[in-house]
């Protein structure tokens, strides 16, 4: 997997850039703001067949593996675009900037989206066909399995009050964002227990990944570390939610910093026009591309659902393991 990673960001970086970089004398990677809507279509088809092509070369690893590379060979051009602030200085008022890059970001998710069904289907295709090529989800000493339904008893009691703390820090900060009513009651059915570790799963990545990106970002960061601060933030926070709220899919850890993209742009239109000095009063969350929200904050968050899932594997390798053992006396007793 991390071969195809670093195959993908240097395809990316080095080959396909040409072809995707934007007619802007600035070199700011949006689109939808500066017309560039072919260069749009060209990120989401290259970005598709890289999912594909990547897909093949890591069937025998996890298929977030894939996700994560493709993400990763997208930030690529993360790399290449200068800051934000260079268009808020020639769009004024705000909003004639952040209004297109709204529509930018669902485009975004459509395309982070449509990544995830190649991914499936390559490995479908190639399961029909070689099905010892493709590595199932769960590996246990007695062979592989299907994954482990979630668990939402996994999480201690000492972590409710941290949940309701966060709670109203998500209310606070975005003010129109609330939990799921009725959190934490028995589930009836494993549908029902499905759809709440998913709700519980975005809600948790959310909220630690607000706290961890007003640690890492701060005001005047440079590119680096804004890429840095985004990915770190929702690595850690999709690995603490996929944790305790255990998923067979990685959805709703990589929607949420797509969804916080949309909202961040949507309040930075909102934005009193002061001249050219505007982009000084623009959120520095609004300062992050979409194809930043894209690669590194998707990016982030996949890989730390890869790490939790890697982390329940070995739990659950290691429990059968040492259960044989007391197994085998037992018998022989």
């Amino acid at each position: 997997m991390e071969v195809a990673a670093a195959a993908a960001l240097a395809a990316m970086y080095f080959l396909l850039w040409p072809q995707l970089q934007p007619p802007d004398v600035d070199r700011v990677a949006v689109f939808l703001p500066l017309g560039a809507s072919s260069h749009l279509l060209t990120l989401a088809v290259t970005t598709w067949m890289l999912a594909a092509l990547v897909s093949l070369l890591t069937t025998a690893a996890r298929p977030q593996g894939a996700l994560l590379a493709t993400l990763v060979g997208v930030g690529g051009i993360s790399l290449h675009s200068l800051p934000m602030r260079l268009l808020l200085m020639r769009f004024v008022p705000t909003s004639t900037l952040m209004t297109p890059l709204v529509t930018e970001q669902i485009c975004m998710a459509g395309i982070l989206a449509g990544a995830t069904v190649v991914i499936f289907l390559v490995r479908l295709a190639v399961s029909r066909l070689a099905p010892a090529w493709v590595r199932p989800e769960l590996e246990t000493p007695e062979g592989y399995h299907a994954p482990v339904p979630p668990d939402r008893k996994r999480l201690p009691r000492w972590f409710n009050p941290i949940l309701w703390l966060g709670t109203g820090y998500i209310v606070v900060h975005l003010s129109n964002i609330r939990m799921l009513p009725g959190f934490g009651r028995k589930a009836r059915s494993s549908a029902r227990d499905v759809i709440l570790c998913s709700l519980a799963t975005l809600g948790l990545t959310l909220l630690i990944g607000l706290m961890m990106m007003n640690i890492f970002i701060f005001e005047g960061a440079a590119r680096g570390q804004l890429l840095f601060g985004l990915a770190a933030s929702f690595f850690l926070a999709a690995g603490v939610a996929t944790y305790f709220f255990p998923l067979n899919f990685s959805g709703p850890c990589w929607l949420v910093p797509l969804l916080l993209g949309i909202f961040f742009y949507f309040r930075a239109g909102l934005t009193g026009d002061t001249g050219v000095l505007t982009w000084m009063h623009v959120d520095r969350m609004a300062n992050i591309l979409p194809v930043d929200w894209l690669s590194a904050g998707g990016g982030g968050a996949v890989g730390g659902y890869w790490l939790a899932c890697r982390i329940h594997d070995w739990r659950i390798f290691s429990a059968t393991t040492t259960a044989k053992p007391a197994e085998a006396a037992a018998a022989k007793a």
